[in-house]
């Protein structure tokens, strides 16, 4: 993988001990795999990073970065554990691994919108649609909302993503988002 692929768009990183992160107060090494994040969108020098066990969204620095895979491929062992352990079955894994999923492996053009909280907040009411007509579960369930750009989200690419989110797939709100583009929200039950 060349260098001006990581930190792209659904990239997986883990921020610096001595950070911006850690300026802000967390302890990046006390938060251990909560500390991981994913890439939304990749600037010339920075890329904006959600952390989602700790809700925050921030521009950070590439030299306060590590690309979890990047490292891996590097064998700096310390990152292999960072790894999801059910790399077949990632709806097992933190949300961070399922986001980074959707953004790698369906026609991303950009990452539209990130949300957490419960399924009543997060809730995007498009058109005047209600909640009742996408789930009939519990509304203060946990969630988040991911709302992409995508170039095509055909029945396929639906079926796909169905089978390797599971039960952590709440449901996907579809709507067109001009010329051969649609914005697709997932929501996603946190664990």
């Amino acid at each position: 993988m060349a260098k001006s692929d990581y930190f792209t768009p659904g990239s997986v990183v883990v921020p610096a001990q001595d950070g911006l992160l850690s300026s802000l107060g967390y302890d990046v090494n006390l938060l251990n795999l909560d500390a991981l994040g994913v890439v939304l969108e990749r600037g010339s020098r920075r890329s904006l990073v959600n952390f989602p066990e700790i809700a925050k969204t921030l521009w950070i620095d590439f030299s306060e970065l590590a690309d979890v895979q990047e490292q891996v491929e590097e064998e700096v062992l310390s990152y292999k554990r960072l790894l999801p352990d059910h790399q077949d079955q990632l709806n097992k894994e933190k949300v961070v691994w399922l986001i980074a999923w959707l953004m790698k492996n369906l026609s991303l053009v950009q990452a539209l919108e990130l949300e957490l909280g419960s399924l009543e907040d997060v809730w995007d009411p498009a058109h005047g649609e209600k909640l009742e007509t996408y789930f009939s579960g519990d509304f203060a369930t946990e969630c988040c909302r991911l709302s992409l750009g995508l170039s095509a989200f055909g029945p396929d690419q639906q079926e796909k993503a169905k089978q390797v989110l599971g039960d952590r797939l709440l449901f996907t709100q579809i709507k067109p988002a001009g010329m051969h583009k649609f914005e697709v929200a997932f929501y996603l039950r946190r664990e």
